[in-house]
């Protein structure tokens, strides 16, 4: 009984999670879609590269 309740839980959670995720992307897609490309987004693709390095 416990471990079918932590397994809702569980189920539950990476729902909510999944959720979040794909409202955040949508948001941030709507706002690349109208803004270009930004300073900052060059700023944190050049950081990015330099860390592959």
């Amino acid at each position: 009984k416990v471990l079918v309740k932590i397994n809702e839980r569980e189920i539950k959670y990476q729902t909510v999670i999944r959720e979040l995720v794909k409202r955040y992307i949508m948001k941030r897609q709507q706002k690349d879609q109208t803004e270009g490309v930004t300073e900052d987004d060059l700023n944190e693709i050049k950081q990015d590269v330099s860390a592959f390095r």
